[in-house]
């Protein structure tokens, strides 16, 4: 019974920390601080391909539609973060053989947008989605995730999920690169590659040629029993982090660009001031 106390006390404290606004700061402020960053980012690329002349002729020589006017920043849901109204370009930050994010997107948004994927609904939100406090805002960090692995499954189950993903891998490749339903699609991924916090390469794939070369394996379960790979170097797992908040919850696609293979690099240019 005391358990049961201190676990309800723990939930009222919990949403009463989220209605008040007492989190600590640094935590709370992580998304908007991410998301300010990927912002400035854009801008700076913005800025860049419109004014460094020595970056634009090495542009035109990959595709001549690619200056057909001024880029500008896009706002909206579209997976392009930048344009000039003929090209859309996806922009990245990322560092040597560290994971970065692709998509993230609560689950029901997945099956909802790829309906296969409900015959293994349960161990999905088994592995992504830990129960909410009574606030409704936040997890409830007592509870684990169940891993994907013999401890917790058997043979055939895992197998079914290693099968009923990679017949949806075509989806959730796409998923990742372009949303669900958007008409604009990004032609380019940029790769700004940082070292010691500060910009080093920037690298230039097409899309089309990664998810082309994914498409060419197999997803896997790795050992950990918490993440689904695919080559080595693109993986679905559980957001997590957020400072506990509901949408830790959320499934996460994520990317190693050092990982790709080089000759799918399209351009690379490295910055005069690294």
């Amino acid at each position: 019974m005391d358990d049961l106390y201190q676990k309800i006390a723990n939930e009222v404290l919990s949403c009463h920390l989220i209605i008040e606004g007492n989190i600590d700061e640094v935590r709370k402020n992580h998304n908007a601080t991410t998301a300010i960053n990927g912002f400035k980012e854009e801008e700076f690329i913005v800025e860049f391909i419109n004014s460094n002349n020595q970056f634009r002729e090495k542009l035109v020589k990959l595709d001549s539609k690619i200056l057909l006017a001024r880029y500008r920043q896009l706002k909206g849901t579209t997976k392009i973060d930048i344009t000039n109204g003929h090209t859309g370009l996806q922009i990245k930050k990322y560092k040597h053989k560290i994971f970065g994010q692709l998509d993230r997107r609560p689950l029901y948004s997945v099956i909802h947008n790829i309906p296969a994927l409900k015959k293994i609904r349960k161990y999905l939100q088994n592995l992504f989605e830990l129960e909410l406090l009574s606030c409704g805002k936040m997890v409830d960090k007592t509870q684990t995730i169940v891993k994907l692995t013999y401890d917790n499954y058997s043979q055939q189950e895992l197998t079914t999920i290693v099968k009923i993903i990679n017949e949806q891998k075509s989806k959730l490749i796409e998923m990742a690169f372009h949303g669900f339903h958007n008409k604009e699609k990004p032609i380019y991924l940029f790769g700004i590659e940082y070292k010691n916090k500060q910009r080093n390469n920037l690298i230039i794939y097409k899309i089309t040629d990664i998810i082309e070369y994914l498409q060419k394996h197999e997803f896997q379960i790795k050992k950990s029993g918490t993440v689904i790979e695919l080559a080595g170097c693109f993986s679905i797992q559980r957001k997590g982090g957020d400072a506990g908040k509901k949408t830790s919850n959320d499934m996460q696609t994520k990317l190693v660009f050092s990982k790709l293979p080089t000759d799918m690099i399209k351009l690379k240019f490295v910055f005069p001031n690294y």
